[in-house]
């Protein structure tokens, strides 16, 4: 019996493991390259919308301590490339501006990634950003506003953990109380 207690907490150590075990990875969108010697170009409308803010947070897995923001880029012409700079407002600290011309990815996804402390205790953000269109040859286009604002997290009380550790203690639990009721 001890034996099959022991192959069961190995195995819900390896459960509980496998959710926070992979790596933070983002991969950088590819530069637009520039050949001046292009002809100019009739750009496209667009216009930008935030899809999603994430501020780092202690969630048990690898990118904890990254804040990023995902701008969409609606209806994105794939030859153009994008630069975001902040015209306005307080960014996390390391935010940075993206000066040189991006292309966002195919659905017009533009993540912006920050270093950030993991914290229950994120103070606010507020700021603008520009996303201009550059043509291949170099050439402005029509540029967009976009406000991101995050009312940050007051940290408060919380209840909530990683979940395969619970379960893992709740199995844990039962098969000592089970055990223990065979004695």
């Amino acid at each position: 019996m001890f034996k099959k207690f022991l192959l069961f907490v190995a195995l819900a150590g390896i459960l509980s493991a496998s959710s926070s075990a992979f790596a933070c990875d983002f991969e950088a969108a590819p530069k637009l390259s520039i050949d001046t010697t292009l002809p100019a170009i009739v750009f496209e409308e667009f216009d930008v919308k935030i899809a999603q803010i994430k501020r780092g947070e202690d969630s048990g897995n690898s990118c904890d301590d990254l804040g990023w923001v995902t701008l969409e880029i609606i209806d994105v012409d794939p030859e153009v490339g994008y630069t975001v700079a902040l015209t306005d407002g307080s960014p996390p600290k390391d935010f940075g501006e993206y000066l040189a011309p991006v292309i966002p990815d195919e659905d017009g996804k533009l993540v912006l990634v920050w270093s950030e402390a993991v914290s229950e205790d994120q103070p606010p953000v507020n700021f603008t950003l520009r996303v201009t269109a550059i043509a291949p040859n170099g050439d402005a286009g029509p540029s967009h506003d976009v406000v991101v604002s995050h009312s940050g997290m007051d940290g408060g009380c919380s209840a909530a953990g990683h979940q395969d550790a619970g379960l893992m203690g709740l199995a844990v639990f039962g098969l000592l109380f089970q055990w223990r009721r065979k004695k």
